[in-house]
């Protein structure tokens, strides 16, 4: 199937994956960096706050609360991380059903997997969003923020899920139609 639509979504799709790929790799190397040496001005001037890293190449740019010590930046780096991985793997299995689209596929087994697979990771995003540690010198604080975005995002994937479950319903049942 030639579809402009799919082509660009595939193009844009790939490339998100190895743009992401080279930060969480770079992303990695800053926040042991960081987590090392305590120097947060030697790659742009680079904030961990509790809602994960904001980069910046100012030092005067307003930043939500910056974390200190060791323990927060490494919770910090890992949170996101994690995030970008999830959010690669998002890509790839959305990629999985695009490329069964084109090839007419549509409504095969795999694509209702990998709505789902995408809805669970979802799941693990809000996590990853909601809890945040912090360090007040004495004891550690977590606390929960809760963003609805990422439970209507799960909820859609698992009624794709569901749509894609139908129609293979009855393209097995139009199979079986002489």
């Amino acid at each position: 199937m030639d579809n402009p639509i799919l082509y660009l979504a595939t193009v844009v799709g790939k490339g998100l994956v190895y743009l992401l790929s080279a930060s969480m790799f770079f992303l990695v190397f800053v926040t042991i960096y960081v987590a090392i040496t305590g120097d947060m001005e030697t790659f742009w001037y680079i904030h961990f706050t509790e809602k994960g890293i904001f980069f910046t190449n100012s030092l005067y740019q307003e930043v939500p609360r910056v974390v200190s010590g060791q323990g927060e930046i490494l919770f910090s780096g890992l949170s996101a991380v994690l995030g970008m991985g999830c959010y690669i793997l998002i890509i790839r299995e959305s990629l999985k059903v695009v490329r069964s689209i084109k090839s007419l596929e549509t409504f095969r087994i795999d694509n209702i997997r990998s709505f789902q697979r995408i809805g669970k990771l979802i799941l693990v995003l809000l996590v990853l969003n909601a809890v945040i540690l912090t360090h007040n010198g004495h004891h550690w604080d977590w606390y929960f923020e809760f963003n609805p975005t990422y439970l209507l995002g799960t909820l859609v994937c698992y009624i794709l899920a569901e749509i894609f479950r139908e129609g293979n319903k009855l393209m097995e049942e139009q199979k079986l139609t002489i």
